[in-house]
């Protein structure tokens, strides 16, 4: 990103400079995110396999960022975790990256809703229950 941090907006200084999403960047394991969905027309889901790993059956944990490309209508996007490769029978502590938001926990076949602004993205780290 060409910018100079010293007079960019607020808003867009906080996203740049936000600590988790860093970390997902930085993950040590270094494996490259990959559309696992879509959500209609304009919607693409990625997950991102990261630590930390379960150490009783290898399962990783996930970054998973739903993109909305549309330059005009929002989203709510439906999905279950399993749908997305999520598969870890204990589940996942699921942490949204953006809002500060306390985490839930979530078995794969549960259900749960992201709304994704237009030509937005939302971002959460699904942490392996182990």
């Amino acid at each position: 990103m060409s910018v100079d941090l010293r007079t960019i907006d607020d808003q867009f200084k906080q996203i740049l400079l936000n600590k988790k999403v860093i970390a997902v960047d930085q993950d040590p394991l270094g494996i490259m995110g990959s559309v696992v969905a879509t959500a209609g027309d304009n919607v693409n889901v990625y997950t991102k396999p990261m630590t930390p790993v379960d150490p009783a059956t290898g399962d990783y944990s996930y970054a998973i960022a739903f993109v909305n490309r549309d330059l005009e209508q929002p989203v709510k996007v439906i999905a279950k975790l399993e749908q997305l490769g999520l598969t870890h029978e204990n589940g996942y502590v699921l942490e949204d990256l953006f809002e500060d938001v306390p985490p839930v926990t979530l078995k794969p076949d549960d259900r749960f809703t992201t709304p994704v602004n237009a030509t937005g993205v939302t971002m959460y780290k699904a942490t392996v229950v182990a």
